[in-house]
């Protein structure tokens, strides 16, 4: 393997992590496995890279699924590869896939060197800089493209979703185009490019209405800032927030939503609603507080505003179409916030594990100041992103966001190792 390096296999990879985005981003779980699999070279055994408290993690929600609602009823696969609709229907099996996928790229990710040359960088940084356009373009050919590729209710439900998922995906990697443009003489030039990319990013989002993005763009903004101030300890300081997070999410978010309630608070729709969900979540905790209601059993809680006459009223004083909020679920498939999602349905055990994974990452990782500058400080900015995402936006158990997560770090910390920066 003397001519060709993994940061080469990754880079080559990586070209299609825009096509994928604008796609809707489920196929970075396949991704993640091809460069699993080309890295299978370039390991060298024995090496083990993730820690065993994530693997006990990852084993405890695959054991909750044991008594989750229905189980036993799933299917090991549906669809075919010649169809094009093939699928692994178990949430056990595809989270043990990715954590395996995970840990390829992990270890063929300690062979890359700063010999290797800037090439593979470089390329990286162009998919980002090419995933940009695309973003900064959408606003305008949204409508024209939306009309070819779909149709009826599949463009509210299906089309607009894929836009939004491609503009968080791009904010998973605008932090390294960041860093990288902050970094690199010209600084004055590339400086002001940073900060037009990120107004570009910032004006797409704005105008596709997707105020996640928003969020993750100024939340990942503060965790640079975190690392900025804090060269030694930023990181330690960083996941142990998350962990914190994570083990009072039930008591956090669930006095909250009922404070607003009490106050007679209503927020925007999308946010009420994620309030109001994260109560009913909250409350049903308490039911089976050590063990979970199983995996997914969320998906299985399936009423409607219906049975909560008083936040119809609300509703309906609000003016707000009160036809479709009847019929809208309380707990739309998942809680929309992974802590809370993982207290419903893997209980204590599994938030526990969860925490102290958290702090042990945080713990071991190196400190910011011995990071290159476009690693730190992107890794740092994508933190903040996931945060974001991972209190409004995804379930826990969706593999393909977890895949684009670990593909946008390796590419950071490709970035930092072969592009020289100053």
């Amino acid at each position: 393997m003397s001519t060709i390096r993994y940061a080469t296999v990754f880079a080559g990879l990586f070209i299609l992590w825009p096509v994928l985005a604008i796609l809707g981003g489920q196929g970075y779980s396949p991704l993640l496995v091809l460069m699993a699999i080309g890295g299978l070279a370039f390991i060298r055994m024995p090496q083990w890279t993730v820690p065993g408290l994530w693997w006990l993690a990852v084993a405890w929600a695959a054991t909750a699924s044991l008594w989750a609602p229905g189980a036993g009823g799933t299917s090991f696969a549906s669809g075919s590869l010649t169809g094009g609709d093939f699928s692994l229907d178990m949430t056990p099996v595809r989270l043990a896939l990715t954590a395996l996928a995970v840990n390829c790229v992990l270890l063929a990710l300690r062979s890359v060197t700063a010999e290797q040359g800037p090439k593979a960088g470089r390329l990286i940084l162009g998919a980002g800089f090419v995933h940009l356009a695309l973003i900064a373009l959408m606003p305008l050919i949204y409508p024209l493209v939306i009309g070819m590729l779909y149709t009826g209710a599949d463009i509210e439900r299906e089309g607009l979703q894929n836009a939004l998922r491609a503009i968080n995906a791009l904010t998973l990697v605008l932090p390294m185009l960041l860093a990288w443009s902050w970094h690199t003489p010209p600084h004055l030039m590339r400086r002001l490019g940073g900060v037009g990319c990120l107004v570009l990013a910032t004006l797409s989002a704005l105008a596709m209405g997707n105020q996640a993005a928003i969020l993750a763009l100024v939340l990942g903004l503060g965790c640079m800032g975190v690392v900025w101030l804090m060269p030694r300890s930023g990181f330690q300081i960083l996941f142990s927030v998350a962990a914190a997070y994570v083990l009072t999410a039930p008591f956090l978010l669930g006095r909250l939503a009922g404070a607003l309630e009490a106050r007679d608070i209503l927020l925007p729709g999308s946010f009420q609603s994620r309030a109001w969900s994260w109560e009913v979540v909250a409350s049903r905790v308490q039911e089976e507080p050590l063990f979970g209601h199983g995996l997914e059993a969320t998906r299985n809680w399936t009423e409607t505003y219906t049975a909560y006459p008083e936040w119809m009223a609300q509703i309906t004083a609000a003016g707000w179409n009160q036809a479709a909020w009847s019929a809208y679920r309380v707990i739309p498939g998942h809680p929309h916030n992974m802590a809370l999602e993982i207290w419903a349905e893997t209980g204590l055990i599994g938030a526990s594990l969860t925490v102290l994974a958290l702090a042990a990452t945080g713990f071991t990782s190196p400190k910011p100041e011995r990071l290159p500058a476009v690693t730190r400080y992107g890794l740092a900015g994508l933190f903040g992103a996931v945060l974001v995402y991972f209190s409004f936006a995804y379930s826990i158990w969706n593999e393909a966001f977890w895949a684009s997560v670990i593909i946008a770090a390796t590419a950071m910390v490709i970035v930092g190792r072969t592009v020289k920066v100053r």
